[in-house]
């Protein structure tokens, strides 16, 4: 008895389970197509800003190291600047902020003086709005490498990579930075690429002031698709 009474539900599931065969035919060859997953999730991609750090340490004062006594600093020169650094933060506002109050306390960092000469960290910071890595479709690469100029033998200036203050060379690696910051479409890869040139430029015209240093740099947009 119990099973008549099972056989008409059994029935209706089986008609239910075929009506839903027929509604999807070859459902098997409907996969979720790779491609539109992917233009899903890069126009999906998660927005963020980019704050590129240059820190610098400058000098000022009347030089009396053997080789150059008696050479004097008009106001402050570039001496030596870090590696360019980049942090990711969620919006435009915390970017600025952080950035403002790390220029503060970079700037409240007492170095002192050393025979006549002050010594002080000088920081450069810049936001620029990109988006995550994952999903992105375009990369900006960014190669910077500190330089100085110097005069050959012709008394031409020359472009060298720049010596540490104790003589000694110092290893490319050691001086230069690859940094990839991230962009959904290429108008706005192309737009960072012209700001970031800009502020390069001027970082290079802000070092070669009062000094021989400057910053060789190389900016590209590379599609990632």
């Amino acid at each position: 008895m119990k099973k008549l009474m099972l056989a008409p539900f059994l029935l209706a599931s089986l008609f239910s389970f075929g009506g839903e065969l027929k509604a999807y035919p070859n459902s098997h060859d409907k996969l979720p197509n790779q491609r539109s997953s992917l233009s899903e999730s890069q126009s999906n991609s998660k927005e963020v800003w980019y704050l590129l750090h240059q820190n610098t340490i400058q000098w000022k004062g009347f030089n009396q190291w053997p080789g150059n006594e008696g050479f004097s600093f008009k106001g402050w020169s570039t001496v030596t600047f870090d590696k360019l650094k980049i942090s990711t933060f969620a919006i435009r506002t915390i970017c600025n902020r952080f950035a403002n109050n790390k220029r503060i306390w970079i700037n409240q960092i007492d170095l002192g003086k050393f025979e006549e000469i002050d010594f002080r960290y000088k920081p450069y910071t810049k936001c620029l709005k990109g988006v995550d890595e994952n999903g992105s479709n375009y990369a900006l690469e960014i190669s910077s490498i500190k330089m100085k100029k110097e005069k050959d033998r012709n008394n031409n200036i020359s472009e060298y990579i720049i010596h540490t203050l104790d003589g000694y060379d110092q290893v490319a690696d050691d001086l230069s930075s690859f940094n990839t910051i991230y962009f959904r479409g290429i108008t706005e890869c192309r737009l960072a690429k012209s700001k970031l040139d800009s502020w390069f430029g001027t970082l290079k015209n802000k070092f070669l002031s009062n000094s021989k240093l400057f910053i060789k740099y190389s900016t590209k947009c590379i599609s990632r698709t």
